[in-house]
């Protein structure tokens, strides 16, 4: 609200009045971005129970670390080594989302992500001379992603973007993808093997032996973070 009338006194001062249409979307975009920025340590993950959340997601999805391609059904010619640069770029835009403080450039991030799925799954099925690739092939393949590189306050990032974010930019394209992201997250935050192509007994496994392999990462961390200590003061 703040952010709107903001606006409506901005576009009637002589300084912004004459702006042309993509002057005046850019002007907007500016404001939007220096109020958020100034004020996000108060915005972003505010309570205690946000962070929480984040990192009950990020342990879960640490979890599932076991599931490939093969459990999510993704069978085509995007799981061949030739991709793997393609998944990589994937993710690191995925987590660049967390780095940046403007809701709208967070959006970049997710549509970067987005749209290196997209092409890589088209190029993928081009090289194969398979038929282009489906909105139904489209969120395994973001699952994937986001499995794999199991962005930093995840649930705060798309918080944020829901409630900063000009929701008149969230329509068409950029509300489809951030719709697939939140269905993406879902889908990890509740999956269990009868929604993976995975049997009982090995979704247990995978899951015992990725808590294990966190657990000892744990400890390795908090042994080098005392022994570094003692260290220094040594």
């Amino acid at each position: 609200q703040f952010l709107e009338e903001v606006q409506r006194l901005m576009s009637v001062n002589e300084l912004w009045c004459h702006d042309d249409p993509d002057e005046w979307e850019n002007t907007c975009e500016g404001l939007e971005k220096f109020i958020t920025s100034k004020l996000y340590d108060h915005f972003f993950c505010p309570r205690e129970e946000d962070r929480e959340r984040d990192q009950k997601l990020h342990d879960r999805i640490s979890s599932l670390s076991f599931v490939e391609f093969e459990h999510l059904d993704i069978e085509g010619p995007e799981t061949k080594g030739d991709f793997q640069l393609s998944w990589q770029l994937a993710m690191d835009e995925l987590r660049k989302m967390n780095d940046y403080k403007a809701p709208r450039d967070k959006m970049v991030c997710l549509l970067n992500a987005c749209k290196v799925i997209v092409q890589l799954l088209t190029d993928a099925r081009e090289d194969a001379d398979e038929s282009p690739p489906g909105a139904d092939e489209f969120l395994p393949a973001l699952i994937y992603v986001v499995l794999k590189s199991n962005p930093p306050n995840l649930f705060s990032n798309l918080d944020y973007i829901d409630c900063f974010r000009d929701p008149h930019k969230m329509i068409s394209e950029p509300g489809y993808w951030y719709t697939n992201l939140y269905s993406a997250v879902t889908f990890l935050e509740n999956v269990e093997h009868d929604r993976l192509s995975i049997s009982e007994e090995e979704f247990a496994a995978g899951i015992s032996m990725a808590k294990a392999q966190m657990e000892q990462a744990k400890q390795m961390a908090m042994s080098m973070s005392a022994s570094g200590g003692g260290g220094g003061s040594g």
